[in-house]
């Protein structure tokens, strides 16, 4: 019951002590009904939250005894956090009794397009030992799986009643894909705040890099460390040679993958960065909508009483206010926006600012570089160079090389635009 004075002490440390703090909490589907809750927690510096939605059946939801979760609240609850600028990270369980693999994909779709879920981690059913759906099956005699590594949340470790094990599998797997496609990651960008942007693209990169693996991303980091030495009671231990033979090809194939993903996100990030003009005047409409307004409604009102009151002043009158009121339309506040401007500079920002080389104003898409490495690769394998031309390839790599360059240094400087 304490979570309002925690909630307030750290707004105060970041109002008062300026310490830039940020956090993820989980909360339940219902935590939103509670007075105050989602504002104190966006005050104290929430910027995302871990929410178990695990079903849209009713049915299924009463059967795991989450009574509270009711699905025709789940829009409520997503617009409750997005208002306050918090994000949402829906968890669903793939594999309940009632599941289908066509009923795991409408799901996906619900929650992408319906919810308007930021992101979402997907699990397969695990009855973990020493759990309530553990006890329930092996007191029901349910054949589970009897290899402890793999209840990891990504096997399938009994039968279903609806899918077979592949098709259990498959729904899982490309519950991952369907969320984390191109286009949705879009659509999540495009509707996100400032604040937010980038911590969204971070965990999109850890997510679609985990998938490359084939690893459940709450099991794994950016790049996985093999030692030939450690293996697995009853496994061999594979020679030197072997061993880097092995991982060599392995890492060939990553590293492929990586430089795949690095190029996909570049182009999700080109096509839904917010421009600088754009980024300043949001933010004087947000600072200044209140403000502008209520002068407004009183230029209006005192408008009124001067048509009634006042004869040979009125016309001068009204075209004075109808002067302020233009004014007001499009206010020009340089403070503010230098604010905005300047809103963590680091020396790579100010790189980026004042080296005219790096500006990829007017870049939406890198789309028509891909095009040509693609032509440019394919001639080679045909062994057509005499339709490769030298000088274009040089001027493209430069393109791309700028290109990349300024991506990374906008991601480590967290620069929407």
């Amino acid at each position: 019951r304490q979570w309002e004075e925690v909630f307030d002490g750290l707004a105060r440390l970041r109002k008062e002590e300026g310490i830039d703090l940020d956090f993820v909490m989980q909360v339940d589907v219902t935590a939103y009904k509670i007075p105050n809750f989602v504002k104190k927690a966006a005050e104290a510096g929430c910027t995302s939250v871990f929410v178990g939605i695990e079903s849209f059946n009713p049915d299924t939801l009463k059967e795991i005894r989450k009574k509270q979760n009711l699905p025709e609240d789940y829009a409520a609850m997503v617009e409750a956090w997005h208002s306050a600028g918090v994000h949402i990270h829906a968890s669903y369980i793939i594999g309940f009794p009632n599941d289908t693999y066509e009923s795991a994909m409408e799901a996906v779709d619900r929650l992408a397009n319906e919810l308007k879920a930021d992101q979402a981690s997907f699990f397969m059913l695990t009855p973990l030992p020493g759990s309530r759906d553990w006890d329930d099956m092996v007191a029901a005699g349910v054949p589970l799986d009897e290899d402890f590594n793999r209840y990891d949340s990504s096997h399938a470790l009994m039968d279903h009643p609806r899918m077979s094990r592949e098709q259990w599998l498959a729904a899982y797997r490309d519950a991952w894909k369907r969320f984390y496609s191109f286009e949705n990651m879009k659509a999540v960008l495009l509707r996100s705040s400032i604040h937010s942007y980038w911590g969204l693209i971070y965990g999109f990169i850890w997510y679609r890099a985990a998938m490359l693996e084939g690893i459940h991303p709450m099991l794994i980091g950016f790049f996985r460390l093999k030692d030939r030495a450690e293996r697995r009671p009853g496994y061999a231990i594979d020679s030197r040679w072997a061993h880097f033979r092995k991982r060599s090809r392995e890492v060939r194939s990553y590293l492929r993958a990586w430089l795949g993903l690095f190029f996909e996100m570049q182009e999700l990030w080109l096509q839904t960065r917010i421009p600088a003009e754009s980024l300043r005047v949001r933010a004087l409409r947000k600072h200044l909508g209140g403000y502008a307004t209520g002068v407004k409604r009183s230029l209006r009102s005192a408008q009124e009483r001067l048509h009634t009151t006042v004869g040979y002043m009125r016309d001068v009158v009204m075209h004075n206010a109808e002067s302020l009121l233009t004014t007001l339309r499009s206010p020009k506040l340089p403070d503010a926006s230098k604010r905005i401007r300047k809103t963590g500079l680091l020396w790579w920002h100010r790189l980026l600012e004042k080296i005219h080389v790096l500006s990829v104003r007017g870049i939406s898409t890198r789309r028509n570089l891909d095009h040509f490495w693609k032509e440019t690769i394919l001639n080679l394998r045909r062994r057509n160079y005499w339709r490769i031309n030298p000088f274009k390839v040089f001027w493209n790599f430069l393109r791309d090389l700028r290109l990349s360059f300024s991506f990374t240094l906008f991601m480590l400087g967290e620069r929407v635009f």
